[in-house]
């Protein structure tokens, strides 16, 4: 038995009491488990078992016949209850969910990663609205990095340019991220301090992330570029990624 700090990404009843689920493990990465009467044992895994909550899961290796796990218990480390009275910061905590069950490969862990998600998902919970799109933002940024998605933001993705302080720029996703005029630029233009705030957000931590002061305008064309990158190179998984449609995970 192997037991894991985890989160809750997936979850589909099968039969009568069973349920199969898809987690984000910091030992084993993202994982399918089986966990029997899940529909129905109070003991073993009541309040642990759900979207946003940081647990504690005991795992049985697959049998040779199957990829799943066994899910025999789970325990309860944080509930994230100030999710509940933030739609923002619920919002945010779900679409990090999603990017991470599209964009980790199966069975390959990564400590830093799993820390990360943890870290915003804990600060979404104590932030304002406004923060939390920024900690969103952050840790986006973190989790298509960490999984070889990396987003340019602070030069030309093409010539590799610096980008003049106090210029806007041109957001290509198809190309990466950031592109310089002379490179063609791109569809979505962002606006001075909008790039700014984008390289500054790439650089900081989900803590630091909710202390940064921003403007509420800024942030909706950086969400857009990310959503435009997340369905553009993601696409077999997150297509239809939005942010703002996106309350729950899947």
């Amino acid at each position: 038995m192997l037991s894991s700090p985890a989160f809750l990404l997936r979850v589909v009843n099968y039969r009568e009491s069973d349920r199969i689920v898809t987690l984000y493990t910091r030992e084993l990465g993202r994982v399918g488990a089986m966990a029997k009467a899940a529909r129905g044992s109070r003991r073993r895994f009541a309040g642990a078992l759900e979207y946003f909550v940081l647990f504690d899961a005991l795992l049985t290796a697959p049998s040779r016949e199957g990829r799943l796990y066994g899910l025999t218990e789970t325990t309860l480390r944080h509930s994230h209850a100030g999710l509940a009275a933030n739609l923002e910061a619920l919002s945010a905590a779900a679409s990090l969910l999603e990017l991470v069950a599209g964009a980790t490969p199966e069975g390959e862990p990564d400590a830093r990663l799993f820390d990360g998600l943890a870290a915003g998902i804990s600060t979404l919970a104590g932030s304002t609205p406004l923060c939390a799109r920024a900690v969103f933002i952050t840790c986006a940024l973190s989790i298509l990095r960490r999984t070889g998605f990396a987003v340019s933001t602070g030069g030309c993705n093409i010539c590799g340019a610096p980008l003049p302080e106090g210029r806007s720029a041109y957001f290509d996703a198809a190309r990466g991220g950031v592109v310089c005029t002379s490179c063609g630029g791109g569809p979505l233009r962002l606006p001075a301090a909008a790039v700014g705030l984008l390289a500054r957000l790439d650089r900081s931590s989900p803590e630091a992330a909710a202390r940064i002061d921003v403007d509420g305008a800024l942030l909706a064309p950086l969400e857009e570029a990310l959503e435009q990158f997340i369905r553009r190179h993601l696409e077999k998984d997150l297509k239809t990624f939005s942010f703002r449609k996106q309350v729950c995970p899947s």
